[in-house]
C-alpha cells in the first residue's frame, strides 16, 4: 500500500460531526486522504476500566473533520475506501 501525501491524525479528533468545527485538513477534488483512528476507549473497558472513568465523550470519535475545495453545500461527494490497516498492540 502506497502512503497517502495527506493524513488526518487520531489527534485530530471529535465526539460530534459539527458542521461549525474547524477542517483538519483542506483537499482538491481526488484527492487521497489517510483517517487515523482510535478505538482505545474499547480497549480500556477491555482492561476492565470503567465507563465512567474513560468518559462517553471519548466513545465512537470521528477524525477529522476534512474540506474537499471545490465542494459546496448541498453537494453530494463520493468516498472510496482502498484499505483498511489494523494495527495490532
Amino acid at each position: 500500500m502506497s502512503v497517502s501525501p495527506y493524513r488526518i491524525p487520531r489527534s485530530s479528533r471529535y465526539a460530534t460531526l459539527d458542521a461549525a468545527a474547524l477542517p483538519a485538513l483542506r483537499v482538491e477534488t481526488g484527492a487521497v486522504v489517510e483517517f487515523e483512528t482510535s478505538d482505545e476507549p474499547y480497549e480500556l473497558l477491555a482492561r476492565g476500566i470503567l465507563v465512567e472513568e474513560i468518559g462517553l465523550d471519548r466513545f465512537n470519535q470521528v477524525t477529522g473533520p476534512l474540506a474537499v475545495k471545490e465542494a459546496r453545500p448541498g453537494d453530494t461527494l463520493r468516498v472510496d475506501i482502498p484499505s483498511i490497516s489494523i494495527e495490532r498492540a
